[in-house]
């Protein structure tokens, strides 16, 4: 998925920053931790309560649901693939 995608997706389904981060490098996640502060701050001085996150983007147009359950099946396909001839 393209970064164009991913803002596009975020934009239409409730104007969300991206922010591309890194598991690995760490790139990127003390600045998606700080916008997340910053929007429930703001959220909280014009009187809010609490700050509407997405649970789940498995509503989204396009979304994969990954549950525990589709994951193992993913893995146990993956294995089935890794077999010999």
């Amino acid at each position: 998925m393209s970064l164009d995608e991913v803002q596009t997706w975020a934009k239409n389904n409730g104007g969300y920053q991206v922010v591309m981060t890194s598991a690995l490098t760490g790139e990127g996640v003390i600045e998606a931790f700080k916008q997340v502060a910053d929007m429930g701050s703001k959220a909280s001085m014009q009187g809010g309560t609490n700050v509407a996150m997405p649970t789940s983007l498995s509503g989204a147009a396009g979304a994969i649901k990954l549950d525990a359950g589709s994951d193992a099946k993913a893995t146990q396909e993956k294995k089935k693939k890794k077999g010999c001839c």
